[in-house]
């Protein structure tokens, strides 16, 4: 055996090496199905190092920008939820600075209560001390001016004319759905992209409610799935929904972005499957696994894209970070609110940035 080594000229090192590699091919190939997580643990573990070490010192990346509903913001404006008149100020100025689209990375699946109704009601309720015909007379001026106090009219008035895309929450869980959402836009190889989606399917989500997603015709679903070892590596740009493809919110913003119509859908054939290959907006081709998830790009660590409080925008503070022409994304890295993840870059992470970078 020796022998045949030294004629071969394999030094132990490189027999260490190819017992590694051929290990991990039998690894790769090896139809037990225990090993399935382990495998994917060292393969995460992989890209995780490999990711890091070529991530390279990079500028903010001011395409897209961030409008945070921070620990200042709430501490200024209140805590959340923010009435929704407000939250339509701050879509209005938003756009002032010249904006060229706005999504949401949250949803907003109940009406905010009316008010004037509020009132109205306490005073049918209960016995308010005032005299019976100037308590009705109350009552029907309150019930005259009810639209003028209605919050989710205001909010829903500020997407007018402006490219405003919602998001909503898928669950793959049986249920029924919460709230509405707009026509997918067009894809092409629908077909195909259906029976590769198949597995994937859902009816439940938890969206907006219609007085807000009548008034724009644009949504996206921001779900992230996170890998068996709970990190935000890839993430899905595609769901089947009621047999109809719909983007996900980062996708969708693309798309407004680009003034483009359709999206297309790169599907191949493998033995007797159809497989997604990518997705294509535009010019822009996105490569992406069998289940339309895409590596997500990170560009390094919490705040590689810029972080504007929302406060700051609702109070016209000089702004040190130009928004025209660029993305905008309204979310939040306040710990109370629960959107804080794990990714390869960094432990805790703002899901917002987490679709900046997809963007």
């Amino acid at each position: 055996m020796s022998n045949l080594l030294q004629k071969l000229k394999l030094s132990k090192p490189r027999i260490v090496g190819l017992a590694i590699v051929f290990s991990f091919l039998w690894l790769q190939t090896s139809p037990v199905s225990w090993l399935s997580q382990p495998i994917e643990r060292i393969e995460a573990l992989a890209y995780d190092m490999r990711l890091n070490a070529t991530i390279e010192a990079r500028q903010v990346d001011t395409r897209v920008v961030i409008i945070d509903i921070d620990e200042k913001s709430l501490q200024q404006v209140g805590h959340w939820p923010w009435p929704r008149d407000i939250i339509g100020q701050l879509i209005e100025k938003i756009f002032a600075h010249g904006a060229a689209v706005v999504g949401f990375d949250m949803v907003f699946p109940e009406e905010e209560k009316n008010s004037a109704q509020v009132v109205i009601d306490q005073l049918e309720q209960t016995n308010s001390g005032l005299k019976n015909g100037f308590k009705q007379e109350l009552i029907q001026y309150l019930d005259s001016k009810r639209e003028r106090f209605d919050n989710n009219v205001r909010f829903a008035e500020s997407f007018a004319d402006k490219d405003v895309v919602l998001g909503y929450v898928l669950d793959y869980r049986e249920g029924e759905p919460i709230g509405v959402i707009p026509e997918p836009p067009e894809v092409i190889n629908r077909e195909q992209a259906l029976e590769a989606l198949g597995a994937a399917s859902t009816t439940n989500y938890t969206a907006n409610v219609a007085t807000l997603q009548n008034a724009t015709p644009f949504a996206g679903f921001f779900s992230l799935r996170p890998d068996i070892d709970g990190v935000i590596r890839r993430t899905p740009l595609l769901a089947r929904i009621n047999d109809q493809i719909y983007p996900s919110l980062s996708l969708e913003i693309l798309r407004v972005f680009k003034l483009v119509d359709e999206i297309e859908v790169i599907t191949a054939s493998i033995a007797d499957l159809t497989v997604i290959e990518g997705v294509r907006v535009g010019e822009s081709l996105i490569p992406t696994d069998m289940s339309s998830r895409a590596y997500i790009p990170f560009r390094g660590g919490w705040g590689s894209f810029p972080y504007i409080p929302a406060v700051d925008i609702l109070n016209d503070t000089p702004l040190k970070d130009n928004l025209e022409g660029a993305i905008v994304l309204i979310g939040t890295t306040a710990h109370g609110l629960f959107d804080l993840r794990s990714t390869p870059t960094e432990p805790i992470y703002p899901g917002v940035e987490v679709h900046a970078n997809i963007i």
